[in-house]
């Protein structure tokens, strides 16, 4: 009998309720050519680690560690605050 592995319940990525700030924020920076999306860390849908990829002017960086689903969202509209408000000067 060959051997069928659990399968494991996904975790659903999905962002939280955006303000009228936070579609505020992310409008500015997506007309500015700033763009920060969220990539797993592994392939499938069993997922505990995103990377945060940061796109400016064509460069992206990745964050230095990995976030769990709860902290992801947050911290994706923290960084587009910390964008806009630097560069909307």
């Amino acid at each position: 009998m060959a051997y069928v592995p659990k399968k494991l319940p996904g975790q659903k990525c999905t962002p939280p309720a955006w303000s009228k700030e936070d579609h505020k924020v992310y409008g500015w920076c997506i007309n500015h050519g700033i763009t920060i999306s969220a990539t797993a860390e592994v392939p499938g849908m069993n997922v505990a680690g995103w990377w945060i990829d940061i796109q400016i002017n064509n460069q992206i960086k990745r964050s230095p560690r990995t976030y769990g689903i709860k902290e992801l969202w947050p911290k994706v509209f923290e960084l587009y605050k910390y964008y806009h408000d630097k560069y909307n000067k």
